[in-house]
This record gives C-alpha cells, structure tokens and sequence, in this order.
C-alpha cells in the first residue's frame, strides 16, 4: 500500500468524521439497547447461542468495520474503499425510508427518538460518501503516493 502525500482536502476529514459518527451511533444504539440487539440477532441469526457478551464482540466488531474504510481511504487514498463505501452506503438507503415512516406516524416517544437517531446515522453514511465525489476528493484520490516503506521506515 502507499501512503497518500501532502494536505487532505477537508471533504477528506469531513467524509472521515461522519462515517466515523455513523459507526460509532450504530454502536451506542446498540449497546444502548442491549436486550433489543440480542433479540434482533437471535432473530436474524436463531443458529448462535445469543446473550449479552456476544453482542457486545458483534457490534464491536462492525464498528471495527466501519473504521477500515475510513483509514483507506484517510490514510492511503484508496479509490478501492470509496467504491467500496459507496456499496455500503446504498444499502442504508432502505434504512433511510424506514426511520422516515417512523418519524410520519403516530408512534411514542421512544420510538421516535430512535428513528431520529437511525435517521441521522444513515443520512451521515450517504453525506460522508457524498463529499468522497466532490472534486477536491477526487483529485486528491488520484494522486500519486509514495511505497509505504518509505514513509514509515
């Protein structure tokens, strides 16, 4: 890999803090929730044994998933993770239009605190992709880099 070069233009650390919040609220909301999450998953995966250390590995580790998009493409300029987070952001499109009927209806107020919450998650997720398109993301994603020897030993 190398090592991208010179100043990031600021839709690079705008795009690295957003994707970072959406990661890090899907987390609090997660671990916020503890006996939801294990519900949610013994649902969508009924094969795992689910109880609350499990969970915890589960959404720690998604969010450590999140990260990696975030340092290729802070880090080494990888027009790889852009496309790559691009894909990712399109499935919360979905997401997106369900927090929204959420937030139309009649619902209580716990409900509607975490449709806001997951709305603004999702619309952090596609802004963060948004600003990898602008211009000066583009041109510093294709820019030239030096090996990664060179600059860290």
């Amino acid at each position: 890999m190398r090592v991208a070069q010179g100043p990031r233009p600021w839709t690079i650390h705008a795009f690295a803090v957003l994707f970072t919040a959406h990661g890090l609220v899907a987390l609090i909301r997660a671990l916020g929730s503890l006996e939801l999450s294990e519900l949610t998953l013994q649902a969508q995966y009924p094969a795992i044994d689910w109880h609350r250390d499990w969970v915890i590995v589960w959404h720690s580790a998604w969010f450590s998933i999140v990260l990696i998009p975030v340092v290729a493409v802070w880090l080494f300029a990888s027009r790889l993770a852009r496309i790559l987070v691009t894909l990712m952001a399109l499935a919360t499109l979905p997401a997106l239009y369900r927090f929204s009927v959420l937030l139309a209806g009649d619902y209580p107020a716990p409900w509607q605190a975490q449709a806001w919450l997951g709305l603004l998650q999702n619309a952090a997720a596609v802004m963060a992709v948004a600003l990898l398109f602008l211009g000066a993301s583009s041109r510093w994603l294709r820019q030239e880099r030096a090996h990664f020897d060179k600059v860290f030993g």
